[in-house]
């Protein structure tokens, strides 16, 4: 029972994580996007020279791209840790369980979209 309940706890730890994990990156994000588009501001003035690409980049599409894959990162991580746990409790589970994961993946969809559609974004502005 004691590992039944360790699993639960676990699962829970990870689930709330991602929501803070969603948290901090848009209000890093949003943060990005303010210097990006505030008038008063020369952040996206600042361009760097990539050697793949013919053209300048600017530097702040970098930084919200490289935020954007750090979080994208994160989820997945955490997508598999969710799963391996997941994984793990019906065999440990003293009675049937309730909870069935019918709605998987258009969670784990739903979740990696966000850094997905931020660094396709990023590109694009």
């Amino acid at each position: 029972m004691k590992d039944y309940t360790d699993k639960h706890a676990a699962i829970r730890h990870y689930s709330a994580l991602r929501f803070a994990m969603l948290t901090v990156f848009v209000a890093i994000t949003a943060i990005i996007l303010n210097a990006y588009f505030s008038s008063d501001t020369t952040a996206k003035d600042v361009t760097v020279s990539v050697p793949l690409l013919p053209y300048p980049v600017h530097l702040i599409n970098i930084i919200g791209v490289w935020v954007s894959i750090v979080f994208l990162t994160f989820e997945i991580a955490l997508n598999f840790y969710l799963g391996g746990l997941w994984s793990q409790v019906p065999s440990i589970s003293p009675k049937p369980i309730y909870r069935q994961c019918y709605i998987v993946w258009p969670v784990r969809v739903a979740a990696l979209s966000l850094p997905t559609g931020a660094i396709i974004t990023w590109f694009a502005i």
